[in-house]
């Protein structure tokens, strides 16, 4: 009996600890789950401004990267950061095709042209400057297609075509020409230029100083006004007028003429006209003399044809390119305002 009850008093006790321990569990339980709620709930949140902010740096740094880009193309400088695709032989066999099917299409239909200004020609027309620009240009690229046609009719000679093309860049003639090789070509030139130009200046502010040297009297204090000008002009990069050209020339008399000049200097201005600086220096002078008196006679070509506003910015750039000034990264007004400068010299717009 005694038995009996200490049984049943133990079994309440356990009971009763039971119950105890499972409401005591089931609070514990409820907190850690309310605190793991709250600590999903914030990371969570954490992580959606985190991805905000990612989000909008790498908006900002695709902005700076085409603001970058943008500024490369305007200025005709390479971009070094940006990787190129590598492409298959297929593909790059299938691109060369594609490329001198074009050129050869394009090739035909100049060649058609050309031969309606031929025949305007032969009855007696008088030809635009752009007409005969177009004639001289694809006549010229037919004389270079005969050595290039031997590439396409010996058999196995295609292979050495691309040797052949690195060596001599200009054999082809200029519809095969690619848009990226010819932006690099341009600004090989344009550096080649700024470097003859920086000589040219060098030389004359030195003549200009040994003006200055021998300076007695009061009249040649232009000589040291000059060289102020020399220094004005190469910290600013201004554009200079003729007024003030002509102001100085009188300064050096006789002493820049194509007679009077170095071989290198010679050189340098050859370099600074597009024309190959090769031979003797009456060979260079004779060049220069012949590019002097093509200007010259182009300048009276734009003036009897409306002007220097009757062009169009290609025409612009070409003629600047042509007279060894700047043509790229200057707004269309300063292009007009250089090609008027050099045409009101050669008294093609008077005073214009």
């Amino acid at each position: 009996m005694v038995f009996r009850q200490c049984r049943r008093a133990c079994h309440l006790g356990s009971v009763v600890y039971k119950s105890a321990n499972s409401s005591l569990s089931s609070r514990t339980h409820l907190r850690i789950l309310s605190e793991r709620y709250l600590l999903q709930t914030s990371l969570r949140y954490v992580a959606t401004d985190r991805s905000k902010v990612e989000y909008t740096l790498k908006m900002l740094k695709e902005d700076l990267v085409r603001q970058d880009e943008e500024a490369r193309k305007r200025k005709l400088v390479p971009a070094t950061s940006t990787e190129g695709k590598k492409t298959t032989i297929m593909q790059k066999i299938v691109h060369e095709l594609k490329h001198y099917y074009h050129g050869f299409r394009l090739l035909a239909l100049e060649t058609r042209l050309s031969a309606k200004y031929m025949w305007r020609v032969l009855r007696g027309d008088t030809l635009s400057r752009r007409e005969r620009k177009q004639l001289v240009r694809t006549v010229s690229d037919l004389f270079r297609l005969v050595p290039f046609s031997i590439f396409i009719i010996v058999p196995f000679m295609e292979l050495a075509l691309p040797i052949f093309i690195k060596l001599f860049p200009n054999m082809l003639p200029s519809t095969f020409q690619e848009s990226s090789k010819e932006e690099e070509k341009l600004r090989k030139q344009v550096k080649v230029k700024v470097e003859m130009a920086k000589f040219l200046q060098d030389t004359i502010e030195e003549i200009a100083l040994e003006r200055r040297s021998k300076a007695i009297e009061a009249k040649d204090s232009k000589a040291v006004e000059f060289a102020q000008f020399i220094k004005k002009v190469r910290a600013e990069g201004g554009y200079v007028s003729n007024q003030e050209l002509f102001k100085f020339s009188k300064l050096f008399e006789d002493e820049l003429t194509l007679d009077n000049l170095s071989m290198s200097q010679l050189r340098s201005l050859c370099r600074l006209m597009s024309i190959q600086p090769l031979g003797s220096p009456e060979i260079l002078r004779f060049q220069l003399h012949l590019k002097l008196r093509e200007l010259k006679a182009d300048d009276r070509q734009i003036a009897s044809e409306g002007g220097v506003d009757a062009l169009n910015t290609l025409d612009l750039q070409q003629a600047c390119r042509a007279r060894g000034m700047r043509a790229v990264g200057v707004s269309e007004e300063r292009l007009r305002d250089q090609v008027r400068s050099i045409s009101r010299i050669h008294g093609c717009f008077g005073n214009e």
